[in-house]
């Protein structure tokens, strides 16, 4: 099946596909499990801070390049349903192009150097995102977009290279909800342009239905009624509509999703955050069997786990500004912080090497820890599985 006939019969059937961050291996391996159990496909997105290509700097997951993610979940799938999606591509979405601001050649120029490894690695859908350029606008947004697509087909053609789909547009990351007027003008606008230059019709849209991320919660307000209107606009010119922003949010908001139209809907520090937390317990658990005389010493894990989360400052870019006083010195902040922004370490070899200890220490607890840790990934996806009415999807 493709990914398009996946879409299509998505639409038809009223479900709403998943969208898996691969934030870290075990999410990875715990969303083909589930998949797998469930009988449901899922599409890996990968962030560009999270999976990049050698030529530019490669990502904080296991520092994969886009080819070499590929070939592991390849490797790894044993008959699920998949599909590999780059997320937030395009000019300036890897942390460092954004400080300091690149000049615009270089930052297309990378971003399309991205691209062609995602094509090479066979990714399926590429998300075309050009709206980290300063100062921009609708009118802006649709010229880079067919600027980007322009070139990525040609570069595609050039290498021989199957057709690929393509996503279009952006959550914005505010808390607000897209108009259906602003929606409908867009998608006008930007097929308009999409035929005059002869381009292949996007897959997606992605559109702002209220949810946002922060911290450990979603602190936005999703609006059934309204992302039932947006889906509806979407539907109009054939395309899926998407949700991102949809870590948190309560299953009562889950459950509509399908009825209310949203095609796909993308989850990913959510993942993170629940390895993280595991992690943090177990470091308690492995303190316990020092206490109780079973081991002579700890790992280190929870202070190294801890030390360089907080270092990384990863966790700035979740605040809220609810968190108006935080004491780095303080264990509450210090266990919250390292939660949502643990995963950004967890390939660091120091944090590696005194996680592996860790491990091996708690097989007096639990015959397979990391097992233990992909379980509660596991249980945090078949939410999501439920909600959207996946379960034996690929069955009907």
């Amino acid at each position: 099946m493709t990914l398009s006939e996946l879409v299509r019969k998505a639409r038809q059937a009223k479900v709403t596909l998943l969208g898996v961050g691969p934030v870290s291996e075990n999410a990875v391996l715990a969303a083909l499990e589930v998949a797998r159990e469930k009988r449901a496909p899922v599409i890996f997105l990968a962030s560009r801070n999270q999976v990049e290509t050698s030529e530019i700097g490669r990502g904080y997951v296991k520092g994969w390049s886009p080819g070499e993610m590929a070939d592991f979940i390849r490797s790894r799938a044993d008959g699920t349903t998949y599909f590999l999606e780059r997320d937030h591509g395009g000019p300036w979405q890897r942390d460092e192009e954004r400080k300091p601001y690149l000049p615009e050649k270089e930052a297309f120029s990378r971003a399309l150097v991205s691209y062609q490894a995602d094509l090479q690695a066979g990714f399926h859908l590429l998300h075309i995102d050009p709206t980290r350029r300063k100062n921009t606008s609708a009118i802006q947004v649709i010229q880079d977009t067919v600027f980007l697509v322009s070139r990525i087909e040609s570069i595609r053609k050039s290498l021989s290279l199957p057709p690929v789909e393509y996503e279009i547009g952006t959550e914005e990351n505010y808390a607000g909800v897209m108009t259906e007027l602003a929606l409908e003008q867009f998608l006008r606008n930007l097929t308009t342009e999409f035929e005059r230059a002869n381009l292949p019709r996007p897959c997606f849209i992605v559109g702002q239905t209220g949810s946002l991320v922060k911290m450990d919660y979603n602190a936005g307000c999703f609006h059934p009624g309204a992302a039932k209107k947006l889906a509806s606009v979407a539907e109009k010119f054939n395309l899926g509509f998407k949700e991102h922003n949809t870590d948190y949010l309560e299953e009562y908001f889950l459950l509509q999703h399908p009825a209310c139209g949203i095609t796909s809907a993308n989850v990913a520090p959510e993942f993170g955050v629940v390895e993280s937390r595991v992690l943090l317990r177990l470091a308690v658990e492995e303190r316990w069997l020092k206490e109780t005389g079973k081991i002579k010493e700890t790992s280190g894990f929870q202070e190294v786990f801890i030390t360089r989360s907080l270092e990384s400052e990863k966790w700035k870019k979740w605040l809220d500004r609810a968190e108006e006083k935080i004491d780095l010195s303080n264990d509450y902040w210090q266990w919250r912080l390292t939660a949502i922004c643990g995963h950004y370490v967890f390939d660091r070899s120091e944090v590696k090497e005194k996680r592996n200890l860790m491990m091996r220490n708690l097989r007096l607890l639990y015959p397979d820890p990391e097992e233990f840790v992909r379980e509660k990934i596991r249980r945090c996806l078949r939410k999501y599985i439920l909600c959207f009415r996946l379960e034996h999807f690929l069955m009907n």
